[in-house]
C-alpha cells in the first residue's frame, strides 16, 4: 500500500480532486514479509485499506483516474484542465485574457 494511492481515492469519491493518467497497480493491502525458512519469505498482507465513502478498497483493480492519457501526456492534460477551469470561473477581463493566452500556448 502506498500512501500516494490511500489519499487520493477517497479525495476523488468525494469529488475534492480530479486525477489525470493512468490506473495505478492495485496494490491495497499494506504487507509485512515473514521468514518461513532460512531462505523463504512470504509478504502476508497485515491490515485492510478501506475507503470511508465507498466501503471498499483499491485491491486488485487499482486507483482509476478521470481522465485516463498515457502517463508521458498527464502534465500537459492536467495544464489544459486547469487552465480551462480557471478561465469557467474567471471573472475579471485582464484576468481572462492572460488565461485564455496561457491555454492556447498549451494546445
Amino acid at each position: 500500500m502506498r500512501p500516494s494511492r490511500a489519499v487520493p481515492s477517497p479525495r476523488q469519491d468525494r469529488r475534492r480532486q480530479h486525477s489525470i493518467g493512468q490506473a495505478t497497480r492495485g496494490a491495497a493491502q499494506p504487507t509485512a514479509s515473514v521468514r518461513l525458512a532460512p531462505h523463504f519469505v512470504v509478504d502476508m498482507p497485515v491490515a485492510r485499506i478501506v475507503n470511508p465513502i465507498t466501503h471498499a478498497n483499491w485491491e486488485g483493480k487499482g486507483v482509476q483516474p478521470d481522465v485516463v492519457v498515457p502517463s508521458r501526456a498527464a502534465l500537459e492534460v492536467a495544464t489544459v484542465v486547469i487552465l480551462k477551469r480557471m478561465l469557467a470561473i474567471e471573472t475579471g477581463p485582464a484576468r481572462r485574457a492572460r488565461i485564455a493566452q496561457w491555454l492556447r500556448d498549451e494546445q
